[in-house]
């Protein structure tokens, strides 16, 4: 795969470019934060567990890519209840 300046790399590298939080939604101190690996954030993430633990019934789920991401998120979290 071609990144934007021309050379051949992976896209999505964890603390890359193609990762990073846009200055607006950057974390705040308190704030958890969950790196997905694949198309789900449920996916092989503690996210489930994390959610568990804090007795979160119900969960908002956006993305860029509906199709697949956040279709995949919402469909694991259907999945775990």
């Amino acid at each position: 795969m071609k990144t934007l300046d021309g050379e051949e790399g992976r896209s999505l590298v964890r603390d890359t470019w193609g990762t990073a939080i846009v200055p607006e939604l950057e974390p705040e101190l308190d704030d958890l934060e969950i790196w997905k690996t694949r198309y789900s954030g449920f996916y092989e993430t503690e996210l489930d567990a994390t959610l568990k633990k804090l007795g979160v019934t119900q969960v908002v789920v956006t993305g860029c890519t509906t199709s697949i991401c956040v279709e995949s998120a919402v469909r694991d979290a259907m999945f775990r209840d």
